[in-house]
């Protein structure tokens, strides 16, 4: 009985700590829920809201923060690029007072070895039968601080284009949205625009390719994933 007895505190210490650590995996898991964030921690994660009411027009747009001055002035010019022309264009549209027109950005973070990849999300209404999207994202190398491109990646394997191309065909011709093998082929031929977004993930290369490029709107966005040994 008192071998029992001296077993309990550190029973009861070990249920402690497996709780809180519960409670933390649940509360990381569920904050970053609305901008379906993965949480890889080279850097502090955070961001900021811009948000502007104007009749007619509405903007919300979640904006990462990163601990490097490029990367986070590469971002903020992006963004803000893309709200000047959400306004240049309401400013030359016939405006429907009865119209609300909106812009809203989120983002999603990816990290791999040194590289930080953030995939930007955007969404904007200026009239029309729907919204139009856009993808598009921001690649930065730590150990160089160097923003990366598909340029970039030529450098490390000229014939990346042609790998990635011929892997995109070989997986986009499985999923039943893909209706019609002419944009496919188009939209993956080797081109650097057909490639210019990416992300490095743990697993491989992220791919992302917009409404229109590869499929018609109906079909929405695709996103494929090719694994860093067939690239270099």
């Amino acid at each position: 009985m008192v071998i029992i007895l001296r077993k309990r505190p550190l029973l009861l210490i070990i249920l402690i700590i497996l709780t809180i650590v519960n409670v933390l995996y649940y509360i990381t898991k569920s904050s970053g829920n609305y901008l379906n964030t993965y949480y890889i921690t080279k850097v502090d994660f955070s961001y900021k809201k811009y948000e502007e009411k104007i009749h007619p027009y509405e903007i919300s747009a979640y904006i990462p923060i990163s601990n490097y001055d490029l990367l986070n002035k590469e971002i903020n010019y992006k963004i803000n690029r893309k709200i000047k022309a959400f306004k240049y264009n309401i400013k030359n549209i016939d405006v429907q007072q009865s119209l609300c027109y909106t812009l809203n950005i989120k983002f999603d973070f990816y990290s791999y070895q040194n590289y930080l990849s953030y995939v930007f999300f955007i969404e904007d209404y200026t009239g029309g039968a729907h919204p139009n999207h856009e993808i598009f994202t921001i690649n930065y190398d730590e150990e160089n601080n160097k923003i990366i491109d598909i340029k970039n990646l030529r450098e490390i394997n000229p014939k990346v284009l042609e790998i990635l191309s011929c892997k995109s065909r070989q997986i986009l011709i499985t999923n039943s949205k893909i209706v019609d093998i002419n944009m496919l082929m188009e939209g993956t031929r080797p081109k650097e625009e057909n490639f210019n977004n990416f992300a490095f993930s743990n697993h491989g290369l992220i791919l992302f390719f917009n409404y229109y490029q590869v499929a018609p709107y109906s079909s929405g966005s695709f996103e494929i994933e090719v694994s860093y040994d067939d690239i270099f």
